[in-house]
């Protein structure tokens, strides 16, 4: 078969044709037999590959490339072990959660209401809402969440979310470096975190391009 083609048109190709009743009258019996063997043959095969056309063909084009894909279960992409497009809880980890400087952020496991994320393509979505959680040290511009899944941020990106500093509501900005391996939480001026006691909530959904993943 010749590299490139789709199997099925050389299938089809290669398949030995019933002969023609005018030309076996002349044939001996066992010529005979062997082409109308022949063409029994290309029957069988024919019927074989108008099947698997029927099943076939709704999905792939004659070029092996796809046309619409229909699955009943999940799909997996880039060889990931999980499925395309669906959202995956992150399990609580305290490290997953820090401040910029010598800033700390305190979140504990019952602070976290939402933190997960989907993955398509090169896209990942990050949903968190995550709430009563304490901010000390030195403090400084930005609360962190870790990329999850170990991947890193391939370029920068950033949007907006909403928070309570301390209790005082207000709409911030995150943020995503090249190479970088969080997503970086603003309040509105940019400024630095007021110091709080399970009083501070990061609520939103960052969307930004994604490597090693």
């Amino acid at each position: 078969m010749k590299i490139g083609l789709s199997f099925l048109p050389q299938i089809r190709s290669l398949l030995i044709p019933s002969p023609n009743p005018e030309q076996l009258a002349d044939l001996t019996s066992e010529d005979r037999a062997l082409k109308n063997g022949g063409g029994w043959i290309a029957q069988q095969v024919q019927e074989i590959i108008a099947q698997i056309s029927t099943s076939f063909g709704r999905e792939h084009n004659d070029d092996d490339t796809h046309s619409t894909i229909n699955a009943t279960g999940t799909i997996a992409e880039r060889g990931r072990t999980f499925p395309l497009g669906e959202m995956i809880p992150v399990p609580y980890l305290a490290g997953n959660f820090t401040g910029n400087g010598t800033m700390t952020w305190t979140v504990d496991g019952t602070d976290v209401n939402n933190l997960a994320y989907a993955v398509i393509g090169k896209l990942m979505f990050l949903a968190f809402n995550i709430s009563a959680t304490s901010v000390g040290g030195a403090v400084n511009s930005a609360l962190q969440i870790a990329i999850p899944s170990h991947a890193m941020s391939s370029r920068y990106g950033a949007g907006s979310y909403q928070y309570a500093d301390n209790g005082v509501a207000g709409a911030g900005a995150w943020q995503v470096s090249p190479n970088g391996t969080v997503v970086q939480l603003f309040n509105a001026a940019s400024g630095n975190w007021t110091a709080s006691a399970n009083n501070t909530t990061v609520v939103g959904t960052a969307i930004f391009e994604v490597t090693g993943i």
